[in-house]
């Protein structure tokens, strides 16, 4: 296996600065979940039937970086991305909009 506790084990073990992980989501049991639109079938027969979004944060100096990407099930390409220091709706939005003018182009 490759990157994250693995790699962070012997450092941690070594008591090296940075080994540990930060937990950056505190999840809520009592919230209602999202429902599985899809019910897990990621596999479809065309371009643009499916499209996934997600987005993730990388450490910085300053705090953390945001980066939200759209990806197409079908080709497994990545349409749409954008980046925020700041951890809100818009830039998810603003990745969308682009997956979809690029598909429109």
């Amino acid at each position: 296996m490759h990157g994250g506790a693995d790699h962070a084990r012997p450092r941690l073990a070594r008591g090296e600065p940075g080994a540990a992980h930060s937990r950056t989501t505190e999840s809520d049991p009592t919230a209602a979940r999202a429902p599985d639109l899809v019910r897990r079938r990621w596999r479809v027969a065309a371009p643009n039937r499916l499209l996934v979004a997600d987005f993730t944060y990388v450490p910085t100096t300053g705090g953390f970086g945001y980066t939200a990407f759209v990806i197409d099930a079908y080709a497994g390409m990545t349409t749409g991305w954008e980046c925020s220091l700041r951890k809100d709706t818009g830039f998810v939005e603003r990745a969308l909009r682009h997956a979809a003018a690029f598909r429109a182009a």
